[in-house]
């Protein structure tokens, strides 16, 4: 019943370390996708454009280690456990094989803690990084976001919903909004 026990929270602390594993991919494609759009838009970005690639490529780090930090212990090798164990009594097998469990389940409690303190890291970083891109991005003076109106009647739309004067196969065409439109239309402009 002991056994079973710990086997069941062996299970459970692989199950945590795999599900942090998958976060760190996750963190790590979200990293290489933001630094990318950054890369791209770097001119349309203010003059701190590489503090939120800095911060995108230091929460890599902490996504990284995570994947690399697998040493999680299995528990007693069993061949070797019997063999040592065969000749002496029965309890005394059982307190060694007891205490192995132990040790096991906190070693794995260590990695999963130190896992866990490296995901926090990376997605603070990674936060910062997106949040941080994002301010550059609207406090550019020069990026301009104006808001104008279009008329319905300019994309070909008819006054009453559900009815068209054109045939089905024709695409409205655009025209420039002007001021006496009555739709919102933005367009972003330097």
């Amino acid at each position: 019943m002991i056994l079973d026990l710990a086997k069941l929270q062996l299970e459970g602390q692989f199950s945590t370390g795999d599900s942090l594993d998958a976060k760190a991919l996750g963190i790590l494609t979200l990293d290489i996708a933001a630094i990318g759009v950054l890369l791209a838009v770097k001119d349309s970005l203010g003059t701190l454009w590489g503090l939120p690639l800095v911060l995108l490529a230091l929460s890599a780090v902490p996504a990284i280690f995570m994947l690399v930090a697998r040493s999680f212990d299995a528990g007693p090798e069993f061949e070797s456990f019997y063999n040592a164990q065969a000749d002496g009594p029965e309890r005394a097998a059982v307190v060694a094989m007891l205490s192995e469990l132990r040790a096991t389940l906190m070693h794995d409690d260590r990695v999963l803690s130190q896992k866990a303190v490296a995901a926090g890291l990376a997605l603070a970083c990674m936060t910062l990084g997106l949040a941080t891109g994002t301010v550059e991005f609207i406090a550019k003076p020069e990026v301009h976001i104006l808001c104008q109106t279009k008329s319905r009647a300019a994309v070909g739309a008819s006054p009453t919903p559900g009815s068209s004067s054109r045939p089905l196969s024709a695409k409205p065409t655009p025209s420039p909004a002007s001021p006496s439109s009555n739709g919102p239309q933005c367009l972003i402009g330097s």
